[in-house]
């Protein structure tokens, strides 16, 4: 099975709260919010790209999420203290240089602050499943029908909430998790797994730079010199300037000179990865309804990841529906190092997608494969936090 081939085969289109709403303004105010389109192109990436076209700084653009790269997206963005020309275009193109109308940014007016997570509602996702086989849609199909029993809204069911893969980083790699690392107070793994840890998924600038690091890992002031121009790069001339070797409190302020978002990353990445195998243990011991358990043949799926094993129970048991696991670390503390820290709080064991439909099967014309294939689509809202590919894997897909 194929979750994409192309772009507008994954579409997700951000919604935001009524909150937010109240907050704009058609023409005065000193936050402009924009609708921006992208396809190919991470969200930073367009908000840097945005800015350059507006003009502005960088930090004055804001956006409220992070959206997939290899996808069409459309979300609200917010730019500082800009105000468009009086007989300016009201759309602009993300790259001036490249003008293309795939990736956009419309004005839609203006509001009274900037856009922040807390103001979106939803995700609305339209995904495109290829490559599919007749027994793999009727897998789809059971599944639905078991994960909305017990949910009372129509067109509504409930999956477990974990976090999806896209949140792990450079866990990605096989090599570990940094923030492991970080905990134990080996800085200088921490590093390497952040900036030197070469995917195959790596493409350009980042592609350079991971596998020079790795080539070159420890010769410090002539990789200084060999690596492309990112802001990765401070971490390896703070090393350079160090006394040889470097000790671990030296690769922790290296550590520390990183963008503090990817830090943040770093952690998330560990906690959440944490906050699934804990989730999993609590459905593998919670025993299943028993008005409304699967059929014999319709066990809980399991799902070997590269970041452990997850259940997928359908129904899901009703004390679960409405529980809430609390994050894991939110008491640790990294050594000698201030910030960035774990996240506190809480998380519910499960969420619910509403609106969902999925499409009859047809000819997948996209395939290449000398027997013929399916294709269908599916539809549906999640909350923000919830993951799509979650959803995907709930229902068989893998």
């Amino acid at each position: 099975m194929l979750l994409r081939k192309q772009p507008a085969d994954f579409i997700v289109h951000e919604l935001t709260t009524p909150t937010w709403e109240a907050c704009l303004t058609p023409s005065a105010g000193p936050f402009a919010v924009f609708e921006v389109a992208k396809s190919s192109l991470t969200t930073p990436d367009a908000a840097s790209h945005l800015a350059r076209t507006l003009g502005v700084r960088a930090g004055a653009v804001a956006y409220a999420g992070l959206k997939d790269k290899h996808a069409q997206t459309t979300q609200c963005m917010t730019v500082q203290d800009w105000a468009p020309p009086s007989d300016g275009p009201r759309t602009f193109p993300l790259s001036a240089s490249k003008p293309d109308s795939t990736n956009t940014a419309t004005l839609l007016g203006f509001a009274t602050r900037a856009i922040a997570p807390k103001d979106i509602a939803a995700n609305r996702f339209t995904i495109t499943i290829r490559d599919l086989e007749r027994k793999h849609y009727q897998l789809f199909l059971q599944r639905l029908r078991l994960l909305a029993q017990g949910c009372h809204e129509p067109d509504s069911l409930c999956f477990p909430n974990y976090f999806g893969d896209q949140r792990f980083g450079s866990a990605r790699h096989g090599k570990g998790f940094a923030g492991e690392a970080l905990l134990k107070g080996d800085f200088e793994t921490a590093l390497r797994l952040t900036i030197a840890t070469p995917d195959r998924k790596d493409t350009g600038v980042q592609r350079t730079f991971t596998r020079t690091c790795i080539a070159s890992w420890g010769q410090w002031q002539a990789l200084a010199k060999s690596l492309p121009r990112t802001p990765h790069r401070a971490a390896i001339e703070l090393l350079a300037a160090c006394p040889q070797p470097p000790t671990q409190d030296d690769f922790r302020r290296a550590f520390a000179a990183l963008p503090y978002t990817l830090q943040e990353l770093v952690l998330d990445a560990h906690q959440s990865s944490a906050w699934n195998n804990a989730l999993a243990a609590l459905l593998r011991t919670t025993p299943p309804d028993a008005a409304s358990a699967a059929p014999p043949n319709s066990p809980p799926l399991s799902l070997t990841t590269d970041f452990g094993e997850l259940l997928f129970p359908a129904p899901i048991p009703q004390p679960l529906r409405t529980r809430e696991l609390a994050l894991p670390f939110a008491d640790a503390a990294i050594p000698n190092l201030r910030r960035p820290t774990f996240a506190t709080g809480t998380r519910p064991c499960c969420t619910i997608a509403r609106h969902v439909a999925l499409s009859p099967a047809s000819n997948d014309t996209l395939c290449t494969r000398p027997k013929p294939r399916l294709a269908c689509t599916l539809r549906c809202e999640l909350p923000s936090a919830s993951y799509v590919t979650t959803l995907l894997r709930a229902m068989g897909q893998h």
